[in-house]
């Protein structure tokens, strides 16, 4: 009985001591911040995909076994009171396919810092998506200081091989768009491909506000 019981404890031991890996766009954004020392201040992760309606009642179980709350086609999870996870199972036009959305906000700084909450995202993503799934990212950080906030440019051009398509420039707000061959996930931009979008907004004693969203910025600047 003892041996049994043994057994029982180390199988749902293995996932704290295995932690899952999953590369998303959103840990690529973190990465670039962590490593140039800008404070994030908050971010956004966006999956999508889709499956066969035959699957919608496989996939709603194994949503609530890992822990979401389930209230009509939405589940929620929180993994801190300002981190929270939703899934909505959307019906499509084509009755045969639904489309799986999975959305994590808040404070993403306390996220990437915490394996804990790392590993239950990352455990839901390898669970419920397969390798065809589209994920979208995006970060807000805050610079103060000014030497950080002049080679801001310079390191995304020079880490991400960044190629700028257009701009557009108002007294207090730039807003770019160009492509990366780092990120996967691209679209359609005046005849060209994009997947980065760029927001930085100047405030008070020449604070910079910025926003980096793939492919595109997901929220307003």
């Amino acid at each position: 009985m003892k041996t049994v019981i043994h057994s029982l404890l180390v199988l749902l031991l293995i996932p704290l001591f295995n932690p899952i890996k999953v590369e998303t766009s959103l840990n690529q954004l973190i990465q670039f911040a962590h490593e140039h020392q800008y404070q994030i201040e908050s971010g956004q992760l966006i999956i999508k995909e889709a499956f066969s309606t035959t699957e919608q009642d496989h996939i709603e179980k194994q949503l609530i076994e890992l822990g979401f709350e389930k209230s009509n086609h939405r589940f929620d999870r929180e993994l801190a009171p300002d981190l929270i996870e939703t899934v909505t199972i959307i019906d499509t036009q084509d009755q045969r396919e639904i489309t799986v959305n999975y959305q994590l906000t808040g404070n993403i700084s306390l996220w990437s810092e915490d394996k804990d909450y790392a590993n239950r995202t990352n455990r839901l993503i390898a669970t419920i998506y397969t390798s065809k799934r589209h994920d979208y990212a995006c970060i807000k950080l805050s610079i103060h200081d000014m030497m950080l906030s002049g080679y801001f440019f310079e390191n995304i051009k020079k880490e991400w091989n960044y190629q700028e398509i257009d701009r557009i420039e108002e007294p207090d707000l730039t807003v770019m768009s160009g492509y990366s061959p780092k990120f996967k996930q691209k679209i359609p931009y005046k005849n060209q491909l994009m997947n980065l979008q760029i927001s930085v907004r100047t405030g008070i004693n020449q604070e910079k506000q910025v926003m980096i969203g793939t492919p595109i910025l997901m929220t307003e600047y």
